[in-house]
């Protein structure tokens, strides 16, 4: 699971995503940020009972825009996805922690932040 700011990606590694772990997600953002606009896709697990209850306890803090069924290309964060898969495909990872860190290492490069923000408006 991942999230972005104009100079910062976070990221989470989840064996699987269910709402209970897009709450702890975004409780951890709400750390960081006391205020946030969370634009999402469409998926049956960002709109479940968990996570409405959830919105409605931090309306005054948090807001939801989903984004329209079947577009991943309009999601930054899909695109910054895909940049993260091209240095790690077709490479063995020994370990989940070993995979993580290599993820980690190539997040903290700045190359994909500007033309994130950039890439729907150029």
């Amino acid at each position: 699971m991942s999230a972005r700011s104009r100079r910062k990606i976070f990221a989470a590694f989840y064996n699987t995503v269910n709402q209970k772990k897009i709450i702890r997600f975004l409780k951890g953002l709400l750390r960081r940020y006391p205020r946030l606009v969370v634009i999402m896709d469409n998926g049956p697990g960002h709109k479940g009972p968990l996570l409405r209850a959830f919105l409605r306890r931090n309306r005054k803090c948090l807001k939801f825009i989903y984004f329209p069924t079947h577009s991943p290309e309009l999601n930054p964060v899909e695109q910054c996805n895909k940049e993260i898969k091209k240095p790690l495909h077709n490479r063995y990872f020994g370990t989940v922690p070993a995979m993580r860190q290599a993820v980690r290492r190539f997040i903290k490069k700045d190359i994909l932040l500007p033309k994130m923000f950039n890439y729907l408006c150029p």
